[in-house]
């Protein structure tokens, strides 16, 4: 197997600048050479010459009529300015401890397949009552029932990475987001678990 590079992306609103910024400065102080794209929303000027002045980082604007900040994972991991082969989400309050860049990278045999990573111990599995909520809004935004899971687990979705090559998985992606997160989440909506 090859492992090719990526591009960490991630995205804030000016409430979570300096963790965008902490999240840049980490890559860099651990030597990861891994391009950057940071999406701002309403950030003022110093914030994006503060973040976009570190190595290889760029500060891109996004609109600031969406739902919450988190619902533009896809959105930024399709963006243009992604040159790699790999592209990897990472929460802006995120941070990285040492050189990580040997895990933001995918090992591809097949470029059409999404890379799965086995995990040990396996991912906890679904909460039967988030997955019921889950199954619920679905269905009623598709109009139609929704098909009983093939998996049952779940994964931390502080970071996601994916090959470039799947931009369709990431169109299906926000559409489905679109559809089916009501217009005003926030990060977390305190009437439920089932999204947070």
């Amino acid at each position: 197997m090859t492992k090719q590079p990526s591009t960490v992306v991630t995205a804030a609103d000016e409430r979570f600048a300096w963790g965008a910024f902490l999240l840049a400065a980490s890559m860099r102080r651990n030597g990861m050479r891994t391009p950057l794209v940071v999406g701002a929303v309403n950030w003022s000027d110093i914030w994006k010459k503060r973040v976009a002045a570190l190595p290889d980082v760029t500060v891109v604007d996004l609109p600031s009529d969406r739902r919450c900040v988190t619902c533009q994972k896809p959105m930024m991991m399709a963006r243009t300015e992604i040159k790699t082969p790999w592209v990897v989400w990472a929460d802006s309050d995120a941070v990285f401890v040492g050189d990580c860049t040997d895990w933001l990278v995918g090992n591809i045999t097949d470029s059409a397949e999404i890379v799965v990573r086995t995990y040990d111990p396996a991912p906890p599995d679904v909460n039967p009552a988030n997955l019921a909520v889950w199954r619920e809004d679905v269905a009623r935004f598709r109009g139609a029932a929704c098909e009983m899971p093939r998996l049952n687990t779940r994964v931390n979705g502080a970071y996601v990475v994916l090959s470039t090559e799947r931009r369709d998985f990431m169109a299906a992606w926000q559409d489905q987001i679109e559809k089916v997160l009501p217009s005003d989440v926030e990060i977390v909506m305190a009437h439920g678990s089932a999204y947070f």
